[in-house]
């Protein structure tokens, strides 16, 4: 049989039918944390925590005529400190506290208002100590023991709540830069497209002016296949001064030759009247040799 948390009937003068119980059930499962704790008695914060029970395991159950709700026992996560402390206080009834019509903590007192609960032991649940309804139980812990044992379980219960805030922190830390680095990212893709589009451009305004250039007098003798081609070798060019040289290179080209100055050497030997065959230029160097 389940361990019981909650029937259907009259207590502490408030009336609860089955339906009632079908609703906690259902608001518990829908509104109550995974796991529900066990606290001493009906704290309003909740603390100390002796331990935990899932909701998913609390189960509807008939008892005559009755609807319960409860638990299996190996389902409860219960601490050794807090056992012991609850068993030295003697609060072993299991009392729920409503809130909202659904369960918020499973307290341990020493007398129940569900009368039915008076009847399970919490050795029930803990397997490992009986109930203490009076003061002549065998071993009873000192005062100094009980100090120590509520020490432990709010220390336990602050490591816990620490760690939580903790993990929060760094849920929240990592999730303010995963934003941060998505928008790292949309911006460097921004500036990536922008710096394509401004090359771009930067490469259609140099070819524009690289094409006019070789408009120029200086290179008329190209053909526009060779002009293109010569457009197409600056762009690729890296510094002012390589395209400067090559479009010298290419403007060289179509340079006519010096015409003689009169008076040259190459005036007097061809000078019209004065001109001599091959045989004749022969004979005068011999008739020298001689």
């Amino acid at each position: 049989m389940p361990i019981r948390l909650f029937t259907s009937g009259t207590h502490n003068g408030l009336s609860f039918s089955n339906d009632d119980i079908a609703s906690i059930a259902a608001k518990t499962a829908a509104g109550s944390p995974d796991q529900i704790p066990i606290v001493l008695g009906h704290p309003k914060n909740d603390l100390p925590v002796l331990g935990y029970v899932p909701k998913r395991v609390i189960e509807m159950y008939k008892e005559g005529d009755k609807v319960s709700l409860g638990f299996e026992r190996e389902e409860a996560d219960l601490g050794d400190e807090g056992v012991e402390l609850a068993r030295e206080l003697g609060k072993n009834k299991i009392s729920i506290r409503l809130e909202d019509g659904r369960i918020r903590h499973i307290g341990l007192v020493r007398r129940a208002a569900v009368e039915e609960n008076n009847e399970q032991d919490f050795a029930a649940l803990t397997g490992d100590f009986a109930a203490v309804d009076g003061l002549d139980e065998c071993n009873r812990m000192t005062l100094e023991t009980v100090l120590k044992a509520i020490k432990g379980v709010f220390r336990n219960n602050k490591t816990d709540f620490e760690m939580k805030e903790k993990d929060k922190e760094n849920e929240k830390q990592n999730a303010e830069f995963s934003a941060l680095k998505k928008d790292v990212e949309s911006i460097s893709e921004k500036i990536d497209r922008l710096e394509k589009v401004l090359t771009g451009r930067e490469d259609e305004k140099r070819r524009k002016t690289l094409t006019a250039d070789f408009e120029a007098a200086e290179y008329s003798h190209l053909t526009d296949e060779q002009k293109a081609k010569a457009v197409d070798f600056c762009a690729k060019l890296e510094s002012a001064e390589e395209v400067a040289d090559y479009k010298a290179m290419l403007a060289a080209g179509n340079r006519k030759p010096d015409k003689p100055k009169d008076g040259s050497v190459t005036m007097d030997f061809g000078k019209k009247g004065d001109e001599k065959s091959a045989e004749d230029l022969i004979r005068e160097q011999v008739d020298a040799v001689k």
